[in-house]
């Protein structure tokens, strides 16, 4: 196969001795939005793609299978092909495309052309507006970049490594413990005080991996940065990365708790490729295999609790890899879409060794794990029942909120969030574990919830001639349905409101990735045709909008929440426009521009028109570089000399007089 890149790709070297061209702002601004839109596909796949299908027919050839028209594909010689590429940028997108062609069974993305019985099935199939939402995509720690690669390598790793390692294993223990408890921090702290050596330690590179962006932004390392660059983060991480496989190359072998929790911990991180994280998975399943870590069925010793502990970090990775696609189902046993089997089973419970918070921690950890295998249940309910009959989809909604209350009712009276707490009393344990409960019934909730939405078009993301034209138009919301709509709005409403109050008196709880799925679902509400839906959406919009802005994160120009921010400016800049429209029409000042011809269309979030110049001098640099006046558009001043002004004076006597 021979790869050619296209004459204009903007790369011209000239001279004996040429040096390495600068990028331009035009090229740099290709590249980001190429990778934007690179993410944003993989994001919107759906978890059900990936997976095999019996019977399915073989794969087509790679003429018919990748089309686009940013590349040529040539046959030259059977075998053999020349692929053509338009620009140098478009470069990342084929690699991804044949990547996916060639490891996956071909899922339905932006390249790929379905055959013919396959249409015909997804066709016969009833329609849903929902897209399938995997829940790997909405974490910020497990987001894949393919296309990643740090342009700063920063010389004072090697000398803050063992600063670096230390202060992630104290902010986990105080960070993190009282979440996920998986090792107590007595076990930690004496495990972490007996390595001779552990910069080379997997675990402790493993959780420095995991780790160390959350370090740098929320527990800024003064003594080793003076500024807060993303770069920097980026090149630790991928050192970091580097260090890892270096340390777990040679411990495949050597069944070890710390080697699959240390494998664990890298599969939760955005700087492992996915087949990586299969392989890793593997390995650390089958490492737990051989150690015996099993979850328990009846209350046992602290050693077997902490080892079941593992055991369900590990049920974490597996049903992440398993909705999103990346492995073809699940390697536990129990497997970890079997929900009955998992709801049979000892969820984490507190133990001796346990300091106070972090039995909060596992008390909190056990109930959100029975409400992740809940709604897992309903959904797979839910998505097997055809959604045209609404009489079973009525008892399905009714079905899912008798289980969330029944599953809210049997919280422990500490895990119940006191409606007279106002978080002016301070933070305290019990305190911030019932706004962790709360955030996450809302969050479940809501994308129970979202299966009900009505139904708007065939296939979303496919255009198919046979739609009729109506098939996009907005939908009346009315009955159960909208009251579907309505409980996603409130939820995410109250979803915003405790994470802005947790915030406040713990800064470093912020988690872009949750905050992220808000968003994207109250957009989505945006789209029906109801008053009170969208002006609650945007209101929940501009508060989530409030909070986003007191993140950390922003100041380190995360790119989670650079994204966001953005995304929310557009969904709300429709509105921003209809008011100024509005606000101008009241005033009459409409009436007179449209007299006198200077209206300009209100501009949208896609399609911007630039406002023409009133007069000749709108946009016309009026400085030149050494920042002087430009001569034919500066007027001097008036002088106030007498003198001055007489001798710029000319007069014109009137010579009548002396005839």
């Amino acid at each position: 196969m021979e790869l050619v890149l296209g004459k204009h790709n903007g790369v011209v070297i000239k001279g004996k001795n040429p040096r390495r061209p600068r990028m331009r702002k035009e090229e740099e601004r290709l590249l980001l939005e190429s990778t934007m839109r690179l993410n944003e596909m993989i994001q919107s796949e759906a978890a059900v793609g990936s997976r095999a299908i019996k019977g399915q027919q073989p794969p087509q050839h790679v003429l018919d299978m990748i089309k686009s028209d940013k590349w040529t594909v040539e046959e030259r010689t059977p075998g053999e092909f020349t692929i053509t590429l338009h620009n140098s940028h478009h470069l990342f997108h084929f690699i991804h495309t044949l990547s996916r062609s060639g490891i996956y069974q071909q899922p339905q993305g932006m390249y790929s052309i379905p055959s013919a019985g396959n249409e015909a099935k997804i066709l016969a199939h009833p329609a849903r507006k929902y897209t399938l939402l995997p829940y790997i995509n909405f974490h910020g720690e497990l987001y894949a970049k393919p296309i990643w690669k740090p342009r700063t390598h920063w010389s004072l790793f090697d000398t803050a490594l063992p600063a670096i390692l230390d202060d992630c294993i104290h902010h986990l223990l105080c960070c993190m413990n009282h979440y996920y408890p998986i090792r107590p921090k007595r076990v930690m702290i004496k495990w972490y005080n007996s390595l001779a050596a552990p910069s080379k330690d997997p675990l402790v590179l493993a959780i420095g991996l995991f780790w160390a962006r959350h370090v740098f932004i929320h527990h800024f390392p003064s003594g080793l940065l003076t500024v807060k660059d993303n770069k920097i983060v980026e090149a630790v991480q991928c050192r970091l990365a580097e260090l890892v496989r270096e340390a777990l190359s040679d411990c495949f072998d050597v069944p070890h708790i710390h080697h699959v929790y240390a494998l664990s911990l890298c599969n939760m991180t955005n700087r492992i490729a996915k087949e990586q994280k299969a392989l890793w998975h593997t390995v650390a399943v089958r490492m737990a295999i051989t150690l015996c870590i099993r979850p328990c069925e009846h209350p046992t010793t602290d050693q077997a609790e902490l080892e079941s502990r593992v055991w369900w970090y590990l049920f974490h990775v597996d049903h992440f890899l398993l909705e999103s696609g990346i492995i073809p189902s699940s390697l536990l046993t129990p497997q970890s879409d079997d929900h009955d089997a998992l709801l049979a089973l000892l969820r984490p419970m507190p133990c001796t060794m346990d300091e106070p918070d972090e039995a909060m921690g596992a008390l909190v950890w056990s109930h959100i794990l029975k409400l992740w295998l809940i709604r897992r249940k309903l959904v797979k309910e839910i998505e097997q029942t055809d959604p045209r009959e609404e009489n079973k989809m009525l008892a399905l909604k009714r079905k899912v909120h008798s289980t969330m209350d029944q599953w809210q009712s049997e919280l422990p009276s500490e895990l119940q969030l006191d409606s007279s707490f106002t978080g002016l009393e301070g933070p305290t344990i019990a305190t911030e574990a019932c706004y962790v409960i709360s955030m996450e019934r809302c969050t479940n909730m809501s994308l129970l919830m979202r299966l009900f939405f009505p139904v708007t078009s065939s296939i979303p993301g496919m255009d198919s001639p046979s739609l009729p034209e109506n098939a996009y138009a907005p939908v009346q919301l009315k009955g159960w349905k909208r009251d579907a709509v309505m409980a996603v709005v409130e939820c995410s409403i109250e979803f915003v409101r405790i994470r802005g109050t947790l915030v406040q008196f713990s800064p470093c709880q912020t988690w872009p990735g949750d905050l992220k799925r808000t968003v994207e679902m109250l957009i989505s509400c945006m789209q029906f045709n109801d008053s009170e839906v969208v002006v609650r959406s945007q209101l929940c919009l501009m508060r989530a909008l409030r909070v986003l802005r007191c993140y950390e994160e922003l100041q380190w120009r995360d790119d989670t929440c650079m994204e966001l921010i953005i995304q929310i400016e557009q969904a709300l800049e429709p509105a921003a426009d209809a008011y100024n429209v509005e606000h101008n029409t009241i005033n009459g000042s409409v009436l007179y521009y449209e007299e006198k011809g200077f209206l300009q269309p209100p501009s949208t979030s896609l399609n911007k028109k630039k406002k023409k110049p009133t007069h000749s001098l709108d946009g016309v640099m009026l400085f030149d570089r050494k920042l002087q006046p430009r001569n034919q558009y500066y007027q001097p001043p008036a002088s106030t000399d007498p003198q001055d002004q007489l001798s710029r004076m000319m007069v014109f006597e009137d010579t009548s007089k002396y005839h």
